[in-house]
């Protein structure tokens, strides 16, 4: 749970340069969003992403950190990498590492695919269990994306509501599934963004590379989230679907993720209406 809300906020990538990854994607259009997330009303984390698009590509990386007050608090550290393809508005992912740490325990995990979805390789540190891990295997066997590239996916989709269906997301460390649904349409005023929105929920799932105490507990209990969708202009992928805003719950206690800065092509971002 924890992963996936700081995931759905990053929807921005990491302030000040971009990384080996974003280099890499030549001619590429920049993305940058910063968010500031507030748990029972204090500012508790911030979350940036950069990312690159081009017509049949995408890269991106992410990262969260304690800040303000209720990060004292909030102890977790987070850092996500990316590198996809696009292929007939489809986003597959080529390279995903994830990297977490909390009270000085790390966590570190990396997922290869082909390029057409089919995962061909998978480093957990540390390691899983035999059976957790034969789980995750069976899970992931039918196909997965990471939690970035979700974003990318739902982003260049072209129907009027792009929240709808299931996804099976693989960070390396878990396996979930994301039910989606669309719930009304909204305007939004929140960082350099103002205009129409689309309110997306998003229901969190557990499937595998969990604790079975863990997983009943968030299948009882399954954490929902709510993102509005902009839909913006992109000069590399015309007009596409960016999170402008999010709420939840994280521990028990309400957040809110409020867009302090994005740029689109180093512009700010311009509903794709006008």
């Amino acid at each position: 749970m924890k992963t996936l809300a700081k995931t759905l906020l990053v929807s921005g990538l990491l302030l000040g340069g971009m990384s080996m990854a974003l280099a890499r994607v030549a001619t590429a259009e920049p993305m940058a969003m910063k968010f500031n997330v507030y748990v029972s009303g204090l500012k508790a984390m911030r979350v940036t992403f950069h990312g690159a698009l081009e017509r049949k590509g995408y890269a991106g990386v992410a990262d969260m950190k304690p800040k303000g007050l209720a990060g004292l608090f909030v102890k977790k550290k987070l850092h996500m990498e990316v590198k996809g393809r696009f292929n007939d508005r489809h986003a597959y992912p080529v390279r995903f590492t994830i990297r977490t740490k909390k009270k000085g325990r790390e966590k570190a995990a990396s997922v290869q695919w082909d390029g057409k979805g089919r995962i061909v390789g998978w480093e957990r540190r540390p390691p899983l269990g035999v059976g957790q891990r034969q789980e995750v295997r069976a899970a992931i066997a039918g196909g997965a994306i990471d939690p970035l590239s979700m974003l990318f996916a739902i982003g260049v989709r072209t129907e009027a509501n792009p929240c709808a269906g299931k996804m099976r997301l693989f960070d390396g460390l878990t396996v979930f599934d994301i039910r989606m649904a669309g719930v009304g349409q909204d305007r939004v005023r929140s960082g350099t963004y103002r205009g129409p929105a689309l309110k997306c929920r998003l229901v969190y799932v557990p499937v595998a590379g969990m604790s079975e105490s863990k997983k009943r507990k968030r299948l009882n209990n399954p954490p929902v989230f709510t993102v509005w969708l902009a839909r913006v202009r992109s000069a590399a992928l015309g007009p596409i679907w960016v999170p402008v805003q999010a709420a939840g719950r994280l521990k028990g206690r309400p957040f809110t993720a409020s867009l302090a800065a994005a740029t689109l092509n180093d512009a700010p971002l311009v509903p794709a209406s006008r």
